[in-house]
């Protein structure tokens, strides 16, 4: 799993102490905290938002979020695993809010798409799409597949095929139950596979059937 999204071995006294001191007034600490965490938040929001100002904008609400909701930490588990799904919850939201308001941008999931591309690796189509020569093409489309999504269905598979995280951990870091999670899973990945599907026999996407819009 990659250090980015989950750090299982990562609870330290440091944190610990940060955390404890914060909860008793001091500001500093908090302070201490988010530069110590700052890299990894923004390591997770990258995967979504890779601009700049997103990046940001998105990281500031992640942290207050997590001031105010300090007191609902559990101290028995990492620090950053907690953060960690408030950043990713985060994300989920900005995805939904720039769903609605048609701004998503189709260069925004370009590397995470090729990946999700190469993890699937789409043996069902029976077209050589992983030679080199046809890099391009595979960029293309998935970059287009990817923008076609549901937000929770592109979350939920650059979550579990990109970072490869257990469907129960996305569930947790997303708010939602196990089965909830299972079942978005199979939903996501049909979806990207119909759509595939539409672009190999080179119809346009707006031909191919959308998948859960409201999600």
């Amino acid at each position: 799993m990659p250090d980015d999204i989950c750090y299982k071995d990562s609870m330290t006294d440091d944190d610990i102490a940060l955390v404890r001191k914060t909860l008793g007034g001091d500001k500093q600490a908090f302070d201490q905290l988010v530069r110590r965490t700052t890299p990894h938040v923004f390591g997770i929001i990258r995967r979504f938002f890779p601009e700049r100002h997103s990046l940001e904008d998105i990281a500031q609400e992640v942290f207050i979020s997590a001031y105010l909701g300090l007191r609902t930490y559990s101290q028995d588990r990492p620090f950053k695993n907690w953060l960690a799904g408030i950043a990713v919850r985060q994300c989920y939201r900005a995805l939904q809010a720039r769903k609605k308001q048609k701004q998503v941008l189709e260069s925004e999931m370009g590397f995470e798409a090729s990946a999700v591309l190469d993890a699937f690796r789409f043996e069902q189509s029976g077209l050589e799409m992983m030679r080199s020569e046809r890099k391009a093409m595979v960029k293309n489309a998935v970059e287009q597949i990817m923008q076609r999504l549901s937000p929770k269905e592109r979350m939920i598979l650059v979550l579990t095929e990109v970072e490869g995280l257990s469907l129960r951990e996305v569930a947790e870091m997303m708010g939602l139950s196990q089965i909830n999670a299972k079942v978005s899973s199979f939903r996501a990945r049909k979806h990207a596979l119909r759509l595939f599907t539409v672009l190999a026999q080179h119809k346009p996407l707006q031909q191919a059937p959308k998948g859960n819009e409201h999600e």
